[in-house]
């Protein structure tokens, strides 16, 4: 005897369930269309499941970051939601929170932050002006206002999520932790550097007291404290916050760990303001070596140091090694942007500079031609 339309829905469902759950969206997508088309054949045309399985459908393109096809399934199961259940039923909230997300994604801000408000509404209205899931929401708006460049709104939500955090009794201090060094970072953005400092300290402070002084948290919230000492030229104290954030990670983790790799690109560019070239350039290619065992994973790390390392072997007229660098460079930008792209144009007019200081004039011209065919 055959299996009912439910039961095949079921069945595929669990397989969808299975594949999402071990990474391969591809057939968890595959799986949640046959469920859906299994369900369709005993299904009311505006049965909420369908708009249960159109929300998964959705949110597997979001994990293939195929947000308009994400969005068209989120906008359906919206619909027929929005048609068949009470209007603040909690399945509505949780698909303006997708739309909402998805918008932010296509960088369609101002639709974003329509529905997250409609999220906002529904959720104060059904559960009050202090619930727990206002944080994240509130996050997520400040995150809006942020991408378009509106600060002060930004900081408004993001201590929104801050106060109610502080309010509950059963709050995780890493999330509090998330939310100073978040502040911190907008306050950074904003050049209000007295502000930002306050925060990444209150973080430092709440990480120490939570999860001991030799934690990852820690030891990024001196590095962050060094970078806005950076920011202000005071080179001897971001020195200082930097090298406590490197022993700490290399306390933590192995030394070709990649956040050992960040502070130590941090100190060399230190070293570099105050002229000490040879220690910046040997941090700069330490940096640089870690980078290069993570593979694919660290390619645009590796081009930003590249053209910080060339500058500084040319000085020392190491060109030959400068030359080697710069090749690399090009390679990287080639893979991070295409053939056709202003970066990869820069790279070859720099690589072409290079071939000149080595008197290579073929093929310094030869650079110089790929560069100018290169339309941008």
């Amino acid at each position: 005897m055959g299996q009912s339309a439910s039961q095949q829905s079921l069945k595929h469902k669990e397989v969808a369930d299975l594949h999402a759950f071990q990474g391969d969206y591809l057939k968890a997508l595959e799986s949640y269309k046959n469920a859906l088309d299994s369900h369709l054949q005993s299904a009311e045309k505006e049965d909420p499941q369908i708009a249960d399985f159109l929300i998964q459908i959705g949110s597997t393109y979001l994990k293939l970051s195929r947000y308009v096809d994400a969005l068209s399934y989120f906008e359906k199961a919206y619909e027929i939601y929005s048609k068949n259940l009470d209007a603040l039923d909690s399945h509505i909230i949780i698909a303006c929170d997708k739309i909402g997300w998805t918008y932010q994604r296509l960088n369609k801000l101002d639709k974003a932050l329509e529905y997250y408000n409609k999220s906002l509404s529904m959720r104060t209205q059904k559960w009050g002006e202090n619930h727990n899931s206002l944080s994240n929401l509130f996050n997520r708006i400040a995150s809006v206002y942020d991408e378009s460049g509106d600060y002060e709104q930004s900081l408004e939500y993001y201590k929104k999520s801050l106060d109610l955090l502080l309010k509950q009794s059963s709050n995780k201090s890493i999330h509090i932790t998330q939310i100073y060094d978040t502040i911190a970072i907008t306050y950074e953005k904003q050049k209000n550097y007295t502000e930002a400092i306050q925060y990444y300290s209150k973080s430092l402070e709440l990480s120490e007291k939570t999860f001991g002084e030799l934690c990852p948290e820690a030891a990024t919230s001196y590095m962050s404290l060094g970078m806005v000492y950076f920011q202000q030229e005071d080179y001897s104290t971001s020195l200082e916050y930097n090298l406590k954030a490197l022993n700490l990670f290399q306390s933590i983790y192995s030394e070709n760990h990649k956040d050992v790799a960040t502070c130590l690109a941090n100190i060399a560019d230190i070293l570099e303001k105050r002229e000490n070239l040879s220690e910046a350039l040997e941090k700069y290619e330490k940096a640089y070596r870690i980078y290069s065992q993570m593979g694919e994973r660290k390619i645009a790390e590796k081009a930003i140091l590249c053209q910080k390392i060339v500058p500084i072997l040319l000085k020392q007229q190491a060109n030959m090694r400068a030359l080697q660098y710069m090749k690399e460079s090009v390679a990287i930008k080639i893979r991070l942007f295409g053939d056709h792209h202003a970066e990869v144009a820069k790279a070859y007019l720099e690589l072409a500079n290079v071939f000149r200081t080595l008197s290579m004039e073929d093929e310094a011209r030869l650079s110089w031609q790929k560069a100018s065919e290169i339309k941008v």
